[in-house]
């Protein structure tokens, strides 16, 4: 439990701290102990969307740059994480995603908004305003 806290207060500081050019965050392997309750947790510092893939999804590759362009309008403002669903099942299960890519909306620690497939950029940055209350 002290890995995780101290991994979400690395994240939450990287994410605080603002950047020139947003960037997107990944859990990486070390933080594959990470469940919904610890995501959850962090979109109570500030708000989270989150992009599940898989590599060689056509879909999900057409999404990698618009999720990025996002990233980059909103950064200041939203915790961006783009990962590989295949690493963190525990997550896929618990958030009952099916297909990718999907994307989640966190805030105040709960799921505010889900998409599933791929879309454009006016369309993502409007669910992400929407859901996130920017």
């Amino acid at each position: 439990m002290k890995f995780i806290s101290m991994s979400l207060a690395v994240i939450a500081c990287a994410a605080v701290a603002a950047p020139l050019q947003a960037t997107v965050l990944s859990l990486g392997s070390a933080y594959s102990q990470y469940n919904s309750s610890s995501l959850e947790q962090l979109s109570k510092i500030k708000p989270v969307a989150i992009k599940w893939s898989v590599p060689g999804c056509p879909p999900c590759i057409r999404m990698e740059p618009i999720f990025h362009s996002i990233a980059n309008e909103f950064g200041d403002k939203v915790i961006f994480i783009s990962d590989n669903a295949q690493s963190y099942m525990n997550l896929i299960d618990q958030y009952g995603i099916e297909r990718v890519p999907t994307f989640l909306f966190l805030k105040d620690g709960s799921v505010v908004g889900r998409f599933t497939g791929d879309t454009g950029i006016d369309s993502l940055r409007g669910m992400t305003k929407n859901y996130l209350g920017l």
